[in-house]
């Protein structure tokens, strides 16, 4: 969410921890330093041509996936009206239905995907997969029954796997929300 990276170098490590994570099959870390802070980076994948995802994207403005279940999709329309100013400035993608509410209630112009059981979700984990999503938010219904439940499921693996901030319910999202406004005062 910062406009510049300054510099990364490999995490120090003593060599036994490094032989601990290789052993347990975790990925290299990068430290950087992003505008005088200490950031990590995404994890890079360990198998061969394939890179971690850049913590500033080189598509301009950053993109946000905005999906809800439906007795949550009142809070999501709630939080994105509160935080309009913001979303005005992104690239928004949505399943179908969270879309389309946004659209009419909010004139937003979302990218539409699929509706989540019709693999909306999968679609969104395939553009975090890409590094093409900088922000989930994902209003999950805990209470209710989903015939779409793994594929949330991998939605939220993959969301943490490439460390890409998420918010499953209203107190996060409200979090992010802020961080969005930080961000966007530092780039100005």
């Amino acid at each position: 969410w910062t406009a510049t990276r300054v510099g990364c170098g490999e995490q120090t490590m003593s060599r036994a921890q490094k032989d601990n994570r290789r052993a347990a099959g975790s990925r290299n870390i990068k430290l950087c330093v992003v505008e005088g802070h200490a950031n990590r980076s995404r994890p890079e994948p360990t198998q061969a041509g394939h890179e971690a995802a850049p913590l500033q994207n080189s598509r301009g403005r950053q993109t946000i996936a905005l999906v809800a279940h439906d007795a949550k999709k009142t809070d999501l329309l709630s939080w994105s009206r509160v935080n309009l100013a913001k979303l005005q400035g992104m690239q928004i993608v949505a399943t179908q239905s969270t879309g389309l509410l946004l659209k009419s209630e909010l004139g937003l112009e979302p990218k539409l995907v699929n509706s989540g059981p019709l693999g909306g979700d999968q679609e969104i984990g395939a553009l975090i997969a890409r590094g093409e999503l900088d922000m989930l938010i994902f209003f999950v219904d805990p209470l209710g029954v989903h015939p779409h439940a793994s594929d949330v499921q991998s939605l939220i693996r993959i969301a943490t796997l490439r460390e890409i901030p998420a918010a499953y319910n209203l107190a996060t999202a409200d979090i992010l929300g802020e961080k969005m406004a930080q961000a966007r005062a530092v780039v100005a």
